[in-house]
């Protein structure tokens, strides 16, 4: 996110739920389209608190009432934080590439058990980004 981020350095989502900043501050927009963008911010040591925090649930609640879709990157998040995260989102995405297929499916089956009801299993290298449609888009 930090690379398309038209303020890379702003504060995050963990910053909001440490008080160290304001809903406000923690929106910021894509360079190459209208989507906005929260950055994670400083996590610390303690993720488990963090993914439990009811600052954290409000405040994806707020999200998810001001924007059609939102999209939460937990990236290889320990399996003990998948059910924090079904909370606040049902659905996934699991982003496998080249991982062989019996992994992709034991991956899949730890987050139906998490929690998640919906599970979009994305897999092959990503097509190429034509980034002049992009910024046809963004203006």
């Amino acid at each position: 996110i930090d690379g398309i981020s038209d303020e890379p350095d702003a504060p995050g989502v963990a910053d909001l739920v440490h008080g160290a900043a304001s809903f406000e501050n923690i929106l910021t927009k894509d360079r190459l389209s209208r989507l906005h963008l929260v950055t994670t911010g400083d996590v610390g040591d303690d993720i488990p608190g963090l993914l439990n925090s009811q600052m954290l649930q409000s405040a994806v609640g707020a999200l998810k009432q001001s924007y059609d879709h939102v999209v939460i990157d937990a990236g290889t998040c320990a399996e003990a934080s998948l059910p924090a995260i079904a909370e606040m989102a049902t659905r996934a995405f699991l982003i496998g590439g080249d991982a062989p297929i019996d992994d992709l499916q034991a991956a899949a089956a730890d987050l139906r058990a998490a929690g998640f009801v919906y599970i979009a299993v994305l897999t092959g290298p990503p097509p190429p980004l034509d980034h002049a449609a992009l910024q046809s888009t963004a203006a």
